[in-house]
């Protein structure tokens, strides 16, 4: 059996301002030097997949001498982690939300306190508002509360009819039309931050100093030093390709509420996929995502990810990708015309031919346009994204790319496997990294979850319990439920995998079985039978032995298999039961899952107003680093004895043990003690002296 080869996966998932963690499971994986083979991000988790990118692209462009050493490796990088470390922390000044006084909502509320309309005003008109068949009369008890209404309403709105005609036109009610315009005074119509904000995009591109102690204590260091960048404003997506680093960040399209990726996808790369998910044989597991040809800048992709509902204003496909030409970036000059045209264009159309043509040398013209016509009819009739449409939260469809990284690596394999077929190499196994069998590959996927561990736990549940209690227990339940439910992907890949491993293996065991029966047939009645009559007796025995074993392989699911003799069935089954276990099985995967031990920071907590805590920040970006540290190392130590324990495993976890500062994995009865107590090593640590619970100041 040939060697399996570990692949390694980062997946970050969404959750606003508690990216703060992923900043620190981020910086755990710096010092352990641990290099991954895809990495994707969603939402908060898209944002910080970039930068983690953008780390690897400046890792493998370190000179010789640092990249031989991890150690060296690890300080080369260090200012740049710090620096990400300090941007976070920042969050506040990034302007994401403006919550001043002179601000949008500092406005709509100054506005809102000056509105002479109190509670019971306003319960006694939503309440006669619901009632069914309310119109055309107002009751009696509504009628002193109108004038003072309307008299409110004009002030804001004028007693003109604009909205009214607004709501005419575009077929919304009164009320909406009424907010609508309302929201419009204070540029809040839309979403809370203005939609040609760019502050978040600034937020990448701002030199920021490397985190020192004296920020952690609130105070200028004296020697702040000069800031770093933690992203070329013209990065791309390909950029971090031709250093053999896959990004992928999820994104949903506002229209047709399609989950897409956000990453470089050449026109021949786009036609494989067009190829690979149209093949009815093909297996794959999890939801769609589109892939689309293009180059998308790397800052604007992430962007489009991270457009929470309500606070960003959807993120239009224009903004992520620039034109380019076909000279010069024909997958983006594609793109725009696929937007613009539609896949029925016949430039469109002509474009992609021309590129499966090229992929596919050998197939004669006609089988070629038969094949072609068949796929590119299937993908005519889905939605595809257009001209002018625009992107909300990734994480609004998935906030756990696990499939994303799955079907990263899968397509890897895929396209190594084509190009082997065709006499080519991929860049993959030109460099070694990537075997044409999902068969001999692992993947380690690293999963960053922005919630404590899904459990329900228990309830003294009450006989009679309150309306609140009701409410709060079966929340509870559902979201331990629904998170539970994401993180149990993974392990439905793997049954499924093992379950068609064992059918594939069964079949071979099988047909050497019915092999070597047949071998010895003829010396079994040789000594009872003439040769004459024993070729009769045995063809004919061949014969009913091939039509039954067609028949069962049909029923199996294998299909109808034309052969006339049964050593030509036998070669046909045995053909399709390599293909199962080489090609059609998905990859084993090995999900090594990250929680925190708990999350004071919400969702939206970007200022002070807003809920953001310097001392929570702190407490979720150590938290991340020290949890990464005993789970990493959980995992290696159980993968040290096994085959699939590569010199990249080995490194990591002698990093590991020498930050942790312990040799010895403890027996299982001591190790939640020593999961509290253990003392980090890393002492040039910002946070090591005073802020971490495994610094120098912890209590032992």
């Amino acid at each position: 059996m040939p060697e399996r080869r570990s692949k390694r996966g980062f997946v970050m998932t969404g959750g606003g301002a508690k990216g703060l963690y992923e900043a620190g499971v981020i910086h755990a994986f710096h010092l352990c030097s641990l290099p991954f083979d895809i990495i994707t991000g969603s939402s908060i988790g898209a944002m910080n997949a970039l930068f983690y990118a953008e780390y690897l692209l400046h890792r493998r462009q370190l000179s010789e001498a640092d990249a031989a050493d991890p150690l060296e490796t690890i300080e080369a990088l260090d200012p740049m982690v710090k620096a990400f470390q300090h941007a976070w922390l920042k969050l506040p000044e990034a302007g994401f939300i403006d919550d001043s006084e002179k601000g949008p909502l500092g406005k709509l509320k100054n506005d809102l306190l000056e509105w002479k309309l109190g509670i019971p005003l306003l319960v006694r008109l939503a309440w006669w508002y619901s009632t069914p068949g309310r119109w055309p009369i107002f009751p009696v008890q509504v009628w002193p509360y109108l004038p003072r209404l309307v008299q409110e309403g004009f002030n804001r709105l004028g007693s003109g009819n604009a909205f009214i005609e607004k709501w005419r036109a575009e077929g919304y009610s009164p009320p909406e039309a009424a907010i609508r315009a309302y929201l419009k005074r204070f540029d809040l119509e839309h979403s809370l931050v203005p939609p040609e904000s760019k502050q978040v995009n600034d937020f990448f591109v701002t030199p920021v100093t490397p985190l020192q102690p004296e920020h952690l204590e609130g105070k200028r260091p004296a020697d702040e030093g000069e800031g770093l960048l933690l992203l070329r404003p013209d990065r791309t997506m390909l950029d971090y390709v031709r250093e053999g680093i896959d990004l992928r960040l999820t994104r949903a399209n506002y229209r047709t509420g399609r989950l897409e990726l956000s990453a470089y996808t050449s026109i021949a790369d786009f036609v494989d996929y067009l190829e690979s998910r149209n093949a009815s044989s093909d297996v794959v597991l999890g939801s769609s995502r589109l892939q689309i040809p293009g180059n998308p800048r790397a800052i604007d992709a992430a962007v489009a990810s991270g457009r929470f509902p309500g606070v960003f204003a959807p993120y239009p496909v224009e903004a992520i990708y620039d034109e380019g030409n076909e000279e010069t970036a024909p997958e983006n000059a594609l793109l725009h015309r696929l937007l613009e045209k539609g896949l029925d264009d016949g430039r469109v159309k002509q474009i992609l031919y021309d590129a499966y043509q090229e992929l596919n040398p050998d197939i004669p013209t006609a089988a070629l346009d038969y094949l072609w016509e068949h796929i590119y009819d299937y993908w005519a009739s889905l939605p595809f994204p257009r001209q002018g449409d625009s992107y909300v939260d990734g994480g609004a469809i998935d906030n756990t790319p696990t499939n994303s990284a799955v079907d990263a690596i899968r397509e890897a394999i895929d396209r190594a496997r084509l190009a082997e077929r065709r006499g080519q190499r991929s860049r993959q196994q030109a460099r070694g990294d990537i075997s044409p069998s999902r068969r001999d590959t692992i993947l380690d996927l690293y999963v960053v979850y922005l919630h404590e561990e899904p459990d329900p736990g228990t309830a003294d549940v009450q006989a009679r319990p309150a309306l609140y209690e009701v409410v709060s227990r079966t929340l509870k339940i559902k979201g331990a439920a629904t998170l539970t439910s994401d993180a149990a992907t993974v392990k439905t890949i793997n049954k499924f995998g093992q379950t068609g491993e064992a059918l594939g293996q069964g079949v071979r065991a099988f047909l050497d079985t019915v092999q070597k029966l047949d071998e010895s047939l003829e010396e079994l009645l040789e000594k009872d039978l003439d040769e004459e009559t024993r070729a009769v007796v045995v063809a004919g025995m061949r014969a009913r032995f091939r039509d039954i074993l067609a028949k069962e392989a049909e029923g199996a699911g294998i299909g109808r298999i034309e052969a006339e003799t049964l050593p030509e069935l036998l070669a046909a089954i045995r053909e399709w039961s390599e293909r199962l276990i080489e090609q059609r099985l998905p990859l084993h995967v090995n999900p090594v899952e990250i929680y925190p031990d708990a999350m004071r920071l919400d969702t939206l907590q970007f200022t002070t107003r807003l809920g953001f805590r310097h001392e929570n920040a702190i407490d979720a970006m150590t938290m991340g680093c020290y949890n990464t540290f005993w789970r990493l190392r959980s995992y290696l130590e159980g993968k040290e004895h096994t085959p699939e324990f590569d010199e990249v495993d080995r490194q990591t976890l002698s990093l590991a043990r020498r930050w942790m500062g312990f040799e010895q994995w403890p027996d299982p009865e001591l190790r939640e003690e020593l999961r509290e107590r253990w003392l980090c090593q890393r002492a040039r640590c910002p946070f090591h002296a005073r802020h971490c619970p495994h610094g120098a100041g912890a209590t032992t």
